[in-house]
């Protein structure tokens, strides 16, 4: 047998058009977490001349010093750089890109991931490539869902607007059609009351509108639960409308003037709260939660008038989490 050496694997990358992810059993045994992640040589002048490597497949191998063996992830082999562990991708960047040089460097997503690293937070929010969801494998980029609080129940699932799927794997989502209006009991306007901080809330949008107000104006804050029997608490756009700048529904003003939005809201709780209502939605209902697991690894994402669509991070989150129970 025939044991391949750093230019013979280099050499079958560039001829199979794949990338190998070298770690370290021995490393790893010897509690030497450094060196785990062998981040290999640049033998292909081939490749370093063009300066480009678009890898199609992804292989992690298993290297000993002398021979290279096979490891597999979640009953897979090969994988899309959709599909590389999250925590994989991390380190190749962290470690194996340290000086923008090596073979990963001229990977494009290795290289597009290096820099989403380096930008503002607000910036790595917005771009849809490097969302939390994408890094972690949860999604397969073939197959979207869109919903938003009005969508339309009458397209299968992959046939609506702004939604795609490959006619092989249409038969796959039989289940998540049999649920009426399963798109728009994806949205966060969608009444279906739960509780959550020893309070009922009608939908997600009603807790999060009120968790603006939490801290500093509590009597406000709980105006917005369905135990304070108000009209916010039953009506969605108006919730959204005491929440925003102006706090004005109709034309008519809801929010005190003395009363503002949480200055801490913005800067580190908005998201935790957002997620906390997601998760209270979804385990609460055991329709809810049949539905987002029907889902599978779709992409989902959310309509938003006269801008791209949203990658919805959250849910893809807490689908995973729930598929794993």
């Amino acid at each position: 047998e025939y044991w391949a050496d750093t230019i013979a694997v280099s050499t079958l990358e560039r001829l199979l058009n794949i990338k190998f992810i070298l770690l370290s059993s021995e490393a790893y045994a010897g509690g030497d977490m450094k060196n785990v992640m062998l981040c290999g040589q640049l033998n292909d002048s081939y490749l370093e001349n063009k300066g480009i490597f678009t890898p199609e497949y992804y292989v992690m191998v298993d290297y000993n010093g002398m021979h290279y063996k096979t490891i597999g992830y979640k009953g897979k082999l090969i994988f899309k750089f959709s599909e590389i562990p999250f925590d994989v991708k991390r380190i190749i960047v962290d470690k194996c890109m340290e000086k923008n040089a090596g073979p990963f460097s001229l990977i494009p997503d290795f290289r597009k991931l290096k820099l989403q690293q380096a930008v503002s937070v607000k910036s790595s929010e917005q771009s849809d490539l490097f969302n939390e969801s994408r890094l972690r494998g949860l999604y397969e980029d073939d197959i979207i869902f869109m919903f938003y609080s009005n969508s339309n129940d009458t397209p299968n699932p992959g046939k609506g607007n702004g939604e795609k799927i490959p006619a092989d794997r249409i038969t796959e989502f039989v289940d998540l059609k049999k649920h009426k209006q399963w798109r728009r009991k994806l949205d966060n306007s969608w009444i279906s009351p739960f509780k959550l901080h020893e309070h009922t809330w009608a939908s997600v949008e009603h807790y999060y509108q009120a968790a603006k107000f939490k801290q500093n104006s509590q009597d406000f804050y709980l105006s917005f639960s369905l135990d304070s029997k108000t009209d916010l608490s039953k009506d969605v756009e108006m919730a959204k409308a005491a929440g925003s700048k102006k706090g004005k529904f109709k034309g008519v003003l809801l929010r005190p003037v003395q009363v503002d939005i949480d200055p801490d809201f913005y800067k580190s709780r908005n998201k935790i709260e957002l997620a906390e209502a997601i998760e209270a939605k979804f385990t609460q209902d055991e329709e809810l939660q049949k539905i987002l697991k029907a889902t599978k690894r779709a992409k989902l994402t959310h309509y938003v008038p006269r801008a791209p669509q949203e990658t919805h991070d959250d849910l893809m989150l807490l689908r995973d989490r729930l598929n794993k129970k």
